[in-house]
């Protein structure tokens, strides 16, 4: 998309086989203005790729329980992941109960 005319890139990746696109669907995924939409599971929407950097002084600590957060408030370039003191059903040894289930989530400079 950096491309010059990139800007007017869209894509639709359809992963329901029976699915047929109409008219008033492609109408909504305009105003959308997403640059991929897809649909899966009877639900539309994006796959995004955001690069975060780590710095060379961390270390990577494998966990179930994460989040992320600014480590500079506002600056959404020190946004990272960090290990979160929350204890989960994980490890409670409840497999079957959630704790969290994020369907989709945006962020912006009020959210920091």
């Amino acid at each position: 998309r950096r491309e010059p005319g990139g800007q007017s890139l869209r894509c639709i990746h359809i992963q329901d086989s029976e699915y047929i696109l109409n008219e008033n669907v492609l109408k909504t995924l305009k105003t959308r203005d997403l640059a991929t939409n897809v649909y899966q599971n009877g639900v539309w929407g994006s796959y995004i790729h955001q690069h975060l950097q780590t710095s060379n002084n961390s270390a990577w600590i494998e966990t179930d329980n994460a989040h992320v957060n600014v480590l500079n408030r506002d600056d959404l370039s020190s946004l990272t992941w960090l290990q979160s003191p929350i204890i989960t059903a994980n490890n409670i040894n409840d497999p079957n109960l959630d704790t969290c289930t994020v369907h989709y989530a945006s962020l912006n400079f009020r959210d920091i």
